[in-house]
């Protein structure tokens, strides 16, 4: 993801690859998406978007013996992307990364750039949120960009909407995830798992920035869930006025489409970007099935590119 054209703008956008962003669409708007690493069995070790096709990674993983384990990009890593965007000639950069309450993604950038002696000209966003909710501040800068908004200003509309993303999750069956946004290990862990597996219970997850992924709801039932998020949608839209959201899954196109029908309401105005398939380090944790939404005024995103 670090062949990027030379320099046409005065600033360029980094990620890391948990803003489920499709990696064509990253391509063609000159963004540098930094890939978080997948640790399988036997030491081998594949980085996301690069190594892994995900459509193919989900059959990889229903059929995985054992937990597989991820890793944020390094130091070293985000210095070397940091460098060679400089050597282009682009005078700032703004780097958009994971919840530092999930990943280490965020602070290895703010360190990198540290290193690099280089703070005035990076700019190490911490988006207080994953998968397309940390999507939306990446699509904000490439629009900001287009328009030739300024660094400064671009800067504090990506950070000023970092407090308005939400993120609600259901992890497949059988999953259940702690408030690091991990996969729940340990004696317990496995045995909450086993049970919910075993009555069929999904749980619903909202990413709060402080505390993490709460759990807020669960049920047999993944259609009352979903209708959960849309009532959490209407609630938040008539605060902030009309929202617009993305889907989210990991394989399963029929539960997105059980996501969908509880939608089909007036209650408040709403406008769907994009439906996206969930990055491979995410999937890991979440398991194949997983949902989710992610939804933000769409007011403030009302430039935002949704080809998407």
């Amino acid at each position: 993801m670090s062949e990027l054209a030379d320099n046409t703008a005065s600033y360029a956008i980094v990620t890391d690859t948990m803003c489920d962003l499709p990696g064509e669409w990253l391509a063609e708007k000159n963004v540098c998406a930094v890939p978080m690493s997948i640790h399988m069995r036997r030491g081998k070790v594949v980085r996301d978007y690069v190594d892994v096709c995900v459509p193919d990674f989900y059959i990889t993983l229903a059929q995985a013996e054992g937990e597989l384990t991820t890793s944020a990009p390094s130091v070293e890593d985000y210095k070397g992307h940091y460098q060679e965007l400089l050597d282009k000639g682009y005078e700032h950069i703004i780097s958009v990364h994971a919840s530092s309450v999930l990943s280490n993604s965020y602070s290895n950038a703010c360190a990198a750039a540290q290193a690099m002696g280089k703070e005035a000209n990076i700019a190490v966003i911490d988006s207080k949120t994953i998968s397309v909710a940390q999507g939306f501040i990446v699509e904000d800068l490439v629009a900001s960009c287009s328009a030739g908004v300024s660094f400064e200003e671009a800067l504090a509309h990506a950070n000023m909407l970092c407090a308005y993303a939400q993120l609600y999750l259901i992890p497949a069956s059988g999953y259940s995830i702690g408030r690091n946004g991990r996969r729940v290990s340990g004696p317990r862990g496995k045995l909450h798992q086993l049970l919910t597996r075993m009555s069929g219970t999904r749980e619903l997850f909202v990413l709060d920035e402080k505390d993490g992924f709460v759990r807020i709801a669960s049920s047999t039932l993944l259609v009352r869930l979903a209708g959960t998020i849309v009532r959490k949608m209407s609630v938040y839209s008539h605060e902030h006025g009309p929202v617009a959201y993305a889907e989210i899954g990991s394989g399963m196109p029929r539960d997105l489409a059980m996501i969908e029908k509880p939608m089909n309401t007036n209650e408040f105005e709403k406008r769907r970007i994009r439906i996206s398939n969930m990055c491979a380090t995410t999937a890991v944790h979440v398991g194949v099935g997983a949902v989710g939404v992610a939804f933000i005024p769409d007011g403030l995103i009302a430039v935002l590119d949704t080809s998407a």
